[in-house]
């Protein structure tokens, strides 16, 4: 079996399609970080698939100072912290949205109840 720094100058050459090696090799560690960070199966796993389709793209920029392992863990916790932020900043826009809607409903139920009874008089 070839180290990872191997297989990484392979594909760097030119071999791209051995980086299915290295994405059977790392990729339960990923999913186990991910789920760790996350909390969430789901989202653990689109963490997996585009961390290495990043580490794929990326793998060029790699520089060899340190493991693979560690390299591709980084892009994963940092795919981690984006994908946490995109889901807390939805989170509290739907709720503003929900809140805005509810009080422009009721503002609204108001304004018609107040004309009905201008109305009347």
């Amino acid at each position: 079996m070839k180290a990872d720094l191997d297989l990484v100058r392979e594909i760097k050459a030119g071999d791209k399609k051995i980086f299915g090696e290295l994405v059977e090799r790392h990729q339960k560690a990923i999913y186990r970080l991910a789920l760790r960070f996350t909390g969430d199966h789901g989202m653990a796993e689109d963490v997996v698939q585009e961390s290495f389709i990043k580490a794929y793209q990326k793998i060029h920029f790699f520089e060899e100072r340190s493991s693979f392992k560690s390299w591709l863990f980084r892009i994963a916790i940092n795919t981690c912290k984006n994908k946490w932020r995109k889901k807390s900043h939805l989170e509290v826009d739907i709720q503003d949205v929900v809140l805005s809607v509810e009080e422009k409903t009721s503002l609204g139920l108001e304004n018609e109840q107040v004309q009905k009874v201008l109305q009347l008089r």
